[in-house]
């Protein structure tokens, strides 16, 4: 499903579609109205316009009820303290159990409820849900100059539904709210479609860690510099 926001500059209306489908996490292209002549003649009293495969599904004041009724439900992602333990280690095995292959393999396969409980205590993470329902998790971990994610997990059933940007997203406003300038993470070198994943989000590679004792790469780290929030 590919999204196009047809929008103007000075636009208040498109401004606020374009915040809301990001707080959606939704991936979409914002096309300026007045930049293209067959946009303009089609949709120049109009925008903000959402084209869904091309064709138009909503415009006009496109709040967050109105994205819900197109689009369908949107994901929610909030903290997630100790109490969560127990879905966020559910979700963390369903999440990783399809990469037992991996050599050397994922230490999030032999934790138990009770070491996710301690992650959450130390250093909190988050949940996102899905009409209700927990549909995927991440863990932080802060050092001075940049915030961590870590065992991000989406419920293999729901994939592809922008569940993993929208828990990106709330890590970078974590992470600005906290006066922290970058969110970093590693991938295996072995999943590069996770390091795909990550780049159209807007990370790059920062470094490459070898296995120990060799010069053979194990994990990408990588990171994206954070806008602070202005108080």
């Amino acid at each position: 499903m590919a999204l196009q926001l047809v929008t103007r500059q000075g636009c208040h209306l498109c401004s606020e579609a374009e915040a809301v489908l990001r707080e959606r996490g939704e991936e979409f292209e914002a096309v300026d109205v007045d930049a293209d002549a067959e946009l303009s003649r089609l949709y120049d009293f109009r925008v903000p316009v959402l084209l869904r495969d091309g064709r138009p599904v909503a415009e006009g004041r496109l709040d967050a009820a109105a994205l819900d009724r197109v689009l369908g439900s949107s994901v929610s992602v909030a903290a997630a303290g100790p109490q969560s333990a127990r879905e966020v280690h559910r979700l963390t095995q369903l999440a990783f159990g399809g990469y037992g292959w991996l050599t050397p393999p994922s230490g999030a396969l032999a934790e138990t409820e009770d070491d996710v409980r301690r992650d959450l205590q130390q250093q909190g993470g988050a949940l996102a849900r899905l009409d209700g329902a927990a549909v995927g998790a991440l863990r932080l971990r802060r050092e001075p100059r940049a915030l961590w994610v870590r065992r991000v997990a989406v419920d293999p059933a729901h994939q592809g539904r922008g569940i993993g940007r929208a828990l990106m997203r709330w890590a970078e406003r974590k992470a600005a709210s906290e006066g922290l300038p970058e969110v970093r993470l590693g991938v295996r070198r072995q999943v590069p479609g996770n390091r795909s994943f990550y780049e159209k989000l807007g990370y790059g590679v920062i470094r490459e860690h070898p296995y120990p004792g060799s010069d053979q790469v194990h994990w990408l780290e990588m990171g994206r510099p954070i806008t602070q929030e202005k108080g």
